[in-house]
Order: structure tokens, then sequence, then C-alpha cells
């Protein structure tokens, strides 16, 4: 993804804003899935929103929306305050692999939602646009 200093920190403010989690870093071009397009890692006690490259700009907002939705609904799991299980990509070991499959639809269902929110919410125009509607929302 082509960016700018500006515009990296718009990404990272939106996400801290819409999140509720202040401490988070995006990488873009990256992504430690290869099933995935996003993820969200924890990595030295920050959560990390993991972007892969070679997206169509849609797919890329949609992609951001949906980890910083994941950040927002699930930060204490994704950063250990929690004990519910842990959503696919994150580590993990084959038993609690084996209880998230049960509660897959419990973590997807409310970021879709949330993603859906806010996709309306940013409306259509150039990234930078979109971000600046959602920075201002509630």
């Amino acid at each position: 993804m082509k960016t700018s200093p500006e515009l990296d920190l718009l990404w990272l403010q939106t996400a801290c804003h819409l999140s509720g989690y202040p401490d988070l870093v995006i990488e873009w071009d990256k992504s430690e899935s290869r099933y995935s397009k996003g993820l969200t890692i924890m990595r030295d006690g920050v959560l990390v929103i993991q972007i892969t490259s070679g997206l169509d700009p849609d797919h890329e907002f949609s992609t951001y929306l949906q980890e910083v939705a994941y950040c927002k609904l699930h930060h204490k799991v994704l950063t250990g305050q929690d004990d519910e299980p842990a959503p696919l990509g994150i580590a993990m070991s084959p038993e609690q692999l084996k209880k998230i499959r049960m509660h897959f639809s419990h973590w997807d269902t409310p970021v879709l939602h949330l993603v859906e929110e806010w996709l309306e919410m940013a409306g259509d125009g150039s990234p930078k646009d979109k971000l600046r509607r959602l920075l201002i929302s509630r």
C-alpha cells in the first residue's frame, strides 16, 4: 500500500478511536497468516494489526475495519486479560484450537455487524475521506 506519514497517522488514529484501545500498531503489506488478509496479534504487550499486500482498496479498507473491530470487541482476550478462547489466527495450543472452532461464530457475528456499521458511517470516497468521517464519529 502506498501511503504517506499523514495518512499513516490517520489510519492509526482512527483505529485507536474506533477500538478504544490506545496501544496499537498497524503493519501494512504483511500478515503472519497465510489464510487471511488481515490478522491481529499481540507482540511485546502491544496489539499489532497486520494487513496483507495486494488487496483492492475496498477490500483493504474492510479488512482494516474487521481487524479494528476485533481489537474493540476482544482486546481483553487478545491481551491475555480474559480466558475466553481466542479467534483463529492467534497463536494457540491444539486444545485452544478445538475450543475456538466451537466458538468461532460467537466472535465473527458481532465483528461483522460492527464492520457494516462503520462502513456505512465511512461512506464513499478516498480512504482519507472515509477515515476522517470515522475519526469524528461518536
